[in-house]
């Protein structure tokens, strides 16, 4: 700023020298001021991310390790379904087996009145 006005009393030469002076300063401070301001968005992007991600593989490795739980439950589970269709198998294998003694009663009965 000093040397603008030391300089206007020189012409308009140096005038026009101090006025893109002036201009290009403004036009850093405000470049300067925008690259600050995306410097620090970058920055908390970066550690919200940073944030984010950590709690991904937190979640992850806790899916990861819970994983082999998860299997032993599914075979668990597996394994209970099929003792349940085994016991209604066996179930119905009961009921034919009675319905065939039942049968079989009466066909004896059927036979024992013929003679």
């Amino acid at each position: 700023m000093m040397l603008c006005r030391v300089t206007s009393i020189a012409g308009s030469k140096r005038r026009r020298r101090c006025y893109m002076l002036q201009r290009h300063r403004d036009i850093l401070r405000n470049y300067s001021q925008e690259f600050s301001k995306t410097k620090g968005n970058i920055k908390q992007f970066r550690d919200r991310e940073d944030l984010l991600g950590s709690v991904q593989r937190d979640i992850s490795a806790y899916k990861a390790s819970a994983g082999g739980l998860n299997r032993r439950t599914d075979l668990y589970l597996k394994e209970n379904e099929h003792i349940r269709n085994s016991d209604r198998l066996t179930d119905e294998a009961i009921s034919v087996a009675m319905a065939t003694k039942e049968n079989l009663t009466s066909q004896r009965g059927v036979f024992g009145s013929i003679n």
